[in-house]
């Protein structure tokens, strides 16, 4: 099994036992009251004030509080053994500090129970609910498909601390190297393989919570004191001691034996969040572009190595030939419309924000994306109301939160679309610009519908032989459930010859749902002549000939979208659906 295929498997088996939030129990008496908290030497300063803090804490709430040292774990380590292995040993054989910090915490959380914190998190009072529990609480972070190790809950004598500690063990003794990550020996990756292993037998039962959407439980420093570490920049970082060697070991094995994308990744995965060996990198992703360049994957991180090493024109000639050949997720999405904010780009940077919220609405980013292209193009009101519902979901993101400090002076939406239907003061080809942004961003979000409506109506000598203005007030209106004005709008536009293909393939959809398929046939075969790509128009065009009757017909352009453009969701869904049809 591969390492994705892996993930996979434990992104499948916590999905079913994850709690979106602390579960609200009162039995209590699960979890000792009691923080414990591990640094090998002297703490520098900003790691000292960390652990005063979390001190002052426990203090506050009448937890006992206990720091280890590396002192302090060898002489309580000193007469203790697991699966017959001298656990002071082990602890000797661990080449880094946070090594024997994952070891430590390991046993005496088996033995005693607690509420383990990393000395560089912080901790607040939502933390609190932790103890009132009736079972082990371990946090998951969904996105990466693994267990946190850096806090935890548990009674003493757990399950799963205790099968963690014997493959721990196991691991310090057959494979210690700083070839192999210490997250693989000790730290997050045992847990998670071994939570995996307990919940598909089903002998164990636990809470699992989601991080991300509770990291108020043990916030970092920069949440804390606002700034990281300064020992993170170090080698006393165990993630950075180890990238060295572990970056040097992939480059090496992807120049001299036959590349392959997982060895790529993990190298852009090391080099990107350190610093190091960008350069290799883009050289060996140039040497291998004519396969790579067909996966996503590493289109995405050779323009996150091309950025980093500010090559800005060259990782936007990477975006934009993926676009030009259709690979469009969301990612490269957001990256390309990123890099294109610039004024004489600023349509197609947000053309491509809005085609990334609409791949992934629930990405926080592409919706940060999309208020960051608003507010350079002095949307204000737009960027303010995309900030503001998004933040109602993702209150915690960083992006989000700068982009609401900086629009706070802004008028709203609803402001701005009042002061646009009283004055009427902008030139016909502002408001009738700045209409068309504003009805789209109020119908993909269901914001001031009947106020746009009262705009469009108030404007309409000036915009009703615009064909996207009509088509946007017909969508408008079909929101508003005023369906009969829709389609007569739609029809005042075809008479007068305004027939774009989104006016033909709306009225369309609105003939064939009236009964009127054999229009709905007629107005789907002019979009499709005048924009032979539209995939909407001939699916609309299937379900024409299907209400007709017209077998032949349905099987023709059918086989044509299966032909063309069988992954498409509307192809994909029109298969699924034909029986309602056929």
């Amino acid at each position: 099994m591969s390492r994705n295929q892996e993930q996979d498997s434990f992104a499948r088996i916590f999905g079913a036992h994850l709690l979106a939030d602390i579960p609200d129990v009162s039995s209590g008496g699960h979890v000792p009251r009691r923080l414990i908290q591990f640094w090998d030497k002297e703490p520098p300063q900003d790691v000292a004030r960390m652990l005063s803090l979390s001190k002052a804490w426990a203090d506050k709430h009448q937890l006992e509080y206990v720091l280890f040292s590396e002192a302090d774990a060898r002489a309580y380590l000193a007469d203790r053994q697991v699966d017959g292995k001298s656990l002071l040993q082990l602890f000797d054989r661990c080449f880094h500090p946070a090594m024997k910090a994952d070891l430590f915490r390991l046993v005496y959380l088996h033995e005693y129970g607690g509420y383990y914190l990393d000395a560089d998190n912080g901790v607040t009072d939502d933390a609190l609910a932790l103890f009132g529990l009736d079972r082990d609480v371990f946090f998951i972070d969904f996105r990466q498909r693994r267990v946190q190790n850096n806090f935890m809950a548990v009674a003493p004598g757990s399950l799963l601390i205790s099968k963690a500690l014997s493959a721990a063990a196991r691991n310090i003794e057959e494979n210690a190297s700083e070839d192999v990550g210490i997250g693989t020996l000790t730290g997050p990756y045992v847990f998670t393989v071994e939570l995996a292993k307990l919940l598909q037998d089903g002998g164990y039962t636990c809470y699992l919570v989601d991080y991300l959407k509770n990291v108020k439980i043990a916030p970092g420093p920069e949440v804390v004191l606002g700034q990281n570490l300064d020992y993170k920049k170090s080698d006393q970082n165990w993630q950075r001691a180890q990238a060295g060697p572990i970056a040097a070991r992939l480059r090496t094995k992807l120049t001299t034996e036959k590349p392959t994308i997982p060895d790529f990744r993990e190298l852009c995965r090391i080099s990107l969040k350190f610093g190091i060996e960008l350069e290799a990198l883009e050289d060996i992703a140039a040497a291998n572009w004519a396969e790579w360049r067909h996966h996503s994957v590493c289109i995405e991180l050779r323009s996150r190595v091309l950025i980093r090493l500010q090559r800005f024109d060259k990782a936007r000639e990477i975006l934009t030939d993926a676009y030009d050949r259709y690979i469009r997720p969301a990612s490269l999405l957001k990256m390309l419309s990123g890099i294109s904010m610039k004024p004489e780009r600023l349509e197609f940077a947000e053309t491509l924000a809005w085609q990334a919220v609409e791949k992934a609405p629930a990405d926080p980013d592409a919706l940060a994306q999309l208020a960051a292209v608003f507010r350079a193009g002095r949307k204000l009101g737009e960027a303010k109301a995309v900030v503001a519902l998004a933040r109602e979901r993702f209150s915690q993101n960083a992006r989000l939160r700068k982009l609401a400090e900086a629009l706070e002076e802004a008028d709203s939406l609803a402001d701005e679309i009042a002061a646009m239907t009283k004055l009427l003061a902008a030139p016909e080809t502002t408001g009738k610009a700045r209409f068309r942004s504003i009805a789209k961003t109020c119908l993909y979000y269901g914001l001031h519908l009947e106020a746009v409506e009262q705009l469009a109506d108030a404007w309409w000598p000036f915009w009703r032989d615009t064909p996207m203005c009509v088509w946007l007030r017909a969508r408008i209106l079909e929101k508003l459930g005023r369906v009969d004005d829709a389609r007569t709008l739609l029809e005042e536009a075809y008479e007068k010859k305004l027939r774009a293909p989104n006016i033909l393939i709306m009225l369309a959809q609105l003939a064939l749902d009236a009964g009127e398929a054999g229009f709905a046939d007629q107005l789907a075969g002019m979009a499709i002549a005048k924009a032979s790509g539209r995939v909407d128009a001939r699916v609309l065009r299937v379900k024409a000939l299907a209400a007709l009757g017209d077998t032949a017909g349905v099987d023709a352009v059918r086989g044509y979208l299966q032909e063309q453009h069988a992954g498409h969701p509307l192809v994909i869904e029109l298969e699924r659906t034909m029986g309602k049809y056929g």
